[in-house]
């Protein structure tokens, strides 16, 4: 602290006090007399006082903004001018999708399925009107002819479908199948009128619509039904399966062991009449043929459960231009309450837990820490997670906290850079809506957000020098120098001093041993809105004939016993009040030479 030039100075000043009177300059004082003087007794210089030193001026950061330590602590919850480690790193993305399922094996069981209907009429007869009635009961007058309903089975399936759908409840389709019907008599069509109500029954698993259809008809369900009569010689309907309900498929259908089956029924039901066809006499054979073929079939999205593999590649940051005394190898920065902010943005349905190795590593010295956190639950959408000490982030945007205690051990040597590495991505299990074949997106940013807020286990040293004393000192010699100060503090840390004499031209500091130093007393720690008073005592012994070489002071505070929690603010300081200066024993001068 830069008071102590000011003490020297002091008392250099008091040991000339005594060379104020006259001297006769005729004489060779080098030869006639002996210039060396002394002044004795106790002498106490007035007391003063030392500026402010602030936590501003301890960490001297660079005006270019380089450093991943700033005083930006109201952009992170924080107070204004509270000190922040921020660094963010870089990113990174990846894609995942799930193929599409393309279903090869389609069939369609009893197709140009024919019902005969016989009977027997005179020769040269006009057939009168003719009512054929499939299932149901008959609204047509005159004679009508009962069959079973008809029936088409319809078959598909897909062995060793991708391993990434694990379930399906719901599937959304692409399948295109067409239902023709023709009544014909004595094997040659003829027109019939298909009455209101005619239905085409599809399995009610199924989701359809009309592509395009000869005939005023819509879907009820998956129940084709006609809404108007409709004569036709041939009845085609192109319909779309656009889904299918798996939940409702019998046991053994749907997907299994990594299989698609799905087996169902095409149900004919209703009404047919045909009128004024001539017929020969004899027997006469009505014929009712129905068939219904897909010629193509895609899954397209499914409702379910899918395991889709999602890799996240390793990122890292660089940490920037730290103050020496916090990066230090000695210190150990226990940092209250660290965050590691990973943001995710997941463009799919897809929840995720991820696990994640933290690695803090030195350019000089390797790894210096490695922190496993997982349980990290990311969600579709936007995502932040902070990953923190005490599981409490301060920025007002996060989604998600982890705990994790170990966290401080990445920082409490501050390194080059953190790893954020061997991140492994398990998809939660669970049904969720997902279109195959699309692709997806892992988005990932890190940042690091430190409020310089400590931990008991802090402790670092801050050391300084004033020096250039030695062309003031080189003639002077004392006995005691006691310099006591008190101090008012704001900073929220316990400081201890000690202070070491530093000698020209002695880099190994042999000479430090010259000058003896006691220190007693200590600073306790202080906030601005509750400031510590505190006081403590300096001596200095000289040990040698003469301080010639002594060229200043190295100071060193070692901090410890933080006000847990409480961060670090650029307008906090250390003030040096009451400070006095006692030189014990007296001076002496050597003016000889």
């Amino acid at each position: 602290m830069h008071y102590h030039r000011g003490i020297y100075s002091l008392m250099a000043i008091g040991a000339m006090f005594g060379m104020q009177g006259c001297v006769d300059h005729g004489y060779d004082l080098s030869q006639d007399i002996d210039m060396t003087m002394e002044f004795g007794g106790n002498l106490t210089l007035p007391p003063s006082s030392v500026a402010p030193y602030s936590m501003k001026k301890i960490m001297n950061l660079p005006d270019d903004g380089s450093s991943s330590i700033r005083p930006d602590g109201a952009l992170y919850g924080l107070s204004a001018g509270d000190y922040v480690l921020v660094q963010s790193g870089s990113g990174s993305s990846t894609t995942f999708s799930v193929d599409e399922v393309v279903i090869t094996n389609l069939s369609a069981a009893g197709a140009n399925q024919s019902i005969p209907v016989n009977f027997t009429v005179p020769a040269g007869v006009t057939l009168p009107t003719f009512g054929i009635l499939i299932g149901g009961n008959a609204t047509s007058s005159g004679l009508v002819q009962k069959i079973d309903a008809i029936e088409n089975t319809v078959h598909m399936s897909e062995s060793g479908v991708n391993r990434d759908l694990v379930s399906l409840n719901r599937i959304g389709t692409d399948i295109r199948g067409v239902f023709n019907m023709w009544v014909g008599m004595n094997n040659s069509r003829i027109d019939a009128k298909i009455k209101r109500g005619f239905r085409v029954s599809f399995d009610p698993s199924l989701s359809l619509e009309v592509v395009s259809a000869n005939v005023d008809c819509a879907f009820e369900g998956s129940d084709l039904v006609f809404n108007a009569d409709a004569t036709v010689s041939s009845l085609d309907l192109v319909i779309r399966i656009t889904g299918m309900d798996c939940s409702r498929l019998p046991s053994g259908q749907g997907l299994v062991d990594h299989n698609f089956i799905f087996d169902g029924k095409v149900t004919t039901t209703g009404e047919i009449e045909v009128s004024g066809v001539s017929v020969p006499a004899g027997d006469v054979s009505f014929n009712i043929n129905t068939s219904f073929s897909l010629s193509s079939a895609v899954i397209k999205s499914i409702e379910g459960v899918v395991n889709p593999t999602v890799t996240i590649d390793n990122t890292s940051f660089a940490i920037n231009d730290i103050p020496d005394f916090l990066n230090d190898g000695s210190s150990n920065l226990d940092i209250d309450n660290p965050q590691i902010y990973l943001t995710v943005d997941n463009s799919s349905e897809v929840s995720a837990d991820i696990n994640v190795t933290l690695r803090s590593v030195s350019n000089e010295n390797g790894l210096l820490a490695s922190v496993n956190v997982g349980g990290i639950r990311v969600v579709p959408g936007h995502n932040v997670i902070c990953i923190s000490r005490t599981g409490q982030g301060n920025r007002n945007d996060i989604t998600g906290n982890v705990t994790s205690s170990d966290l401080t051990n990445l920082i409490s040597t501050i390194p080059d850079y953190i790893e954020v590495a061997d991140c492994q991505v398990a998809v939660v299990q669970q049904p969720v809506e997902f279109v195959l074949g699309r692709d997806y997106s892992f988005t990932t940013a890190n940042e690091v957000i430190a409020p310089l807020a400590f931990g008991p286990a802090l402790t670092f040293t801050y050391s300084d020098k004033e020096e250039g004393w030695d062309e003031d000192l080189e003639d002077y010699n004392f006995k005691r120098v006691i310099i006591s100060a008190q101090t008012t503090n704001t900073i929220p840390l316990s400081m201890t001093p000690s202070v070491r004499a530093i000698f020209k031209d002695d880099p190994n500091g042999d000479r430090s041993r010259d000058i003896r130093v006691n220190v007693t007393g200590n600073i306790a720690a202080g906030t601005l809105s509750s400031p510590s008073q505190s006081s403590f005592t300096v001596e200095l012994v000289s040990e040698v004939a003469n301080l010639a070489g002594l060229d200043g002071i190295e100071y060193t505070f070692a901090a410890d016993s933080p006000i847990v929690g409480q961060p670090l603010n650029e307008s906090q300081a250390l003030t040096i009040s009451k400070l006095s200066v006692t030189i014990a024993g007296g001076i002496i001068v050597d003016l000889n030479d």
